[in-house]
């Protein structure tokens, strides 16, 4: 029986619970709403720990299954540890705010906020927030989230792809708190829910990692009392 005080039933609750106080905050005081999600505020920075364990996860797994993975389960594990990093990178503008530096003339011509930062970019009527960002990433997740779980039970070929590809697969109650997720931000109308969105979103991806239906993908082969390996 699972323990209910387990890593990600922790992080989970805290999934909820931040959810939870931005939904209310957002009825009761929209002021406080605001503080709530501002830029360097708990919501951005919540978004980057968990971010950062994520990638470390990712990290500890390449290290600890070294020696009985494929190249290219590893290198998936290494891609998305540089991925999630980069993230942190853009969430932060690369450290401008903490640092104090100045854009230079690229970003100040071509970042939309005058940041240190990709995802603000714009060259004409072309956004790469809305292009990449939004339209494309949002594709991408949502296939992940609710088709592949479906395909992953239901064809062995798509459970043998994903599982080589080191792709963690979305448990039921995990797909469940990004239905409740994806209800709750649709109630607020406030342009600054995007921010509640990702710190939730990226909450629930530190669960999945935790958790995933197939982790045993994750797990080091067990030698048995006769010598021979066993997953």
């Amino acid at each position: 029986m699972k323990s209910f005080y387990r890593l990600e039933m922790l992080v989970l609750g805290l999934f909820a619970l931040g959810l939870l106080i931005g939904v209310a905050l957002y009825f009761i005081d929209s002021s406080a709403f605001s503080t709530y999600v501002e830029e360097d505020g708990v919501v951005e920075w919540t978004t980057v720990v968990a971010l950062v364990s994520c990638a470390a996860i990712n990290i500890l797994r390449f290290f600890r299954l070294r020696k009985q993975k494929t190249k290219l389960f590893l290198g998936i594990l290494l891609a998305a540890s540089l991925a999630l990093l980069f993230g942190v990178g853009e969430e932060l503008s690369w450290g401008q705010r903490i640092f104090k530096f100045e854009s230079g003339d690229f970003f100040n011509t071509y970042n939309t906020e005058k940041e240190v930062n990709l995802h603000n970019l714009q060259f004409g009527p072309v956004k790469l927030d809305k292009l990449i960002f939004s339209l494309l990433l949002s594709i991408l997740i949502c296939v992940y989230i609710f088709a592949l779980p479906v395909l992953y039970r239901l064809l062995k070929i798509v459970k043998q792809w994903v599982d080589d590809l080191a792709i963690p697969v979305l448990q039921n109650y995990q797909l469940i708190a990004f239905g409740a997720l994806i209800i709750a931000i649709g109630v607020i109308h406030d342009m600054r829910k995007w921010e509640l969105l990702e710190m939730c979103a990226v909450l629930l991806l530190l669960v999945i990692l935790l958790d995933p239906l197939n982790k045993e993908i994750y797990m080091r082969p067990q030698k048995t009392e006769n010598g021979k390996v066993s997953e």
